[in-house]
């Protein structure tokens, strides 16, 4: 299993805690390689590829990030778009392949 798969999953079992608690605000947030301290919308990288585009500015950082490259380890585009019902079928499909 590839390293994205572990952490589709490990994104799926993330967001199940989180809603499990009523008052808990969440954000998924992406660090840049190199630099833990800036992070992008992990919503917003997943737009950006869904349009096409292949690169993410950092307001903090004069450096320009490729979009796959920030969500390679990441993007499961099924688990990234569907319910949670759904995930949790995509998560189990991984890993029985």
């Amino acid at each position: 299993m590839q390293r994205r798969d572990y952490f589709a999953a490990l994104l799926v079992t993330l967001r199940r805690i989180n809603n499990s608690f009523e008052k808990l605000k969440t954000k998924e947030l992406v660090p840049m390689p190199g630099d833990p301290e800036i992070t992008a919308p992990y919503k917003q990288l997943i737009r950006f590829e869904r349009e096409g585009l292949e690169y993410y500015f950092a307001d903090d950082s004069e450096k320009k990030y490729s979009v796959k490259g920030l969500l390679g380890a990441i993007t499961e585009k099924k688990i990234a778009t569907e319910k949670d019902t759904k995930e949790s079928l995509t998560v189990t499909q991984m890993f029985n392949t």
